[in-house]
């Protein structure tokens, strides 16, 4: 019984984890919670239970303000995902996030942010390939143009 409680007790502390508990407010879009949480010194860049970060949750929530918020606070546009969750494969960065599910304004602002065109998830695709076989044309149109 020990040990169970023990295995237990390790689950319910790694589902409370500040990673955690930072992703669950991105997820939830509540930018009140996110902003407490990094002033309280969250990591933006923190992996999760899930492998990801809270920037991968707000843009696939489709959270603008908790994704504008994060990257000003030095989330990296870059970071890759540990695991896939649903569709979006291991490797994918929130500009392939935005490019899967055709958000301009997500990519957008990622783009700006220095989020780089040329990373591919786990199965080799890049942003613009996913904007491309979707017919994303307005993701399409800010991939191509962009520096990175």
């Amino acid at each position: 019984k020990a040990v169970f409680l023990l295995i237990l007790l390790a689950g319910l502390a790694a589902c409370t984890s500040s990673a955690t508990k930072l992703s669950r407010d991105a997820i939830d879009g509540n930018l009140a919670a996110v902003k407490k949480r990094v002033n309280e010194g969250g990591d933006v860049n923190e992996f999760d239970k899930w492998g990801w970060t809270p920037l991968h949750w707000a843009v696939y929530y489709r959270s603008l303000p908790v994704t504008k918020f994060l990257l000003e606070n030095g989330a990296n546009p870059n970071v890759q995902t540990i695991r896939s969750y649903g569709s979006v494969k291991s490797g994918s960065t929130p500009l392939i996030i935005a490019a899967y599910y055709g958000l301009p304004d997500f990519t957008e602002l990622l783009l700006k942010r220095g989020a780089k065109t040329n990373v591919a998830d786990g199965n080799g695709i890049t942003a613009i390939d996913y904007a491309k076989q979707y017919r994303y044309e307005d993701v399409i149109h800010l991939i191509e143009n962009s520096r990175h």
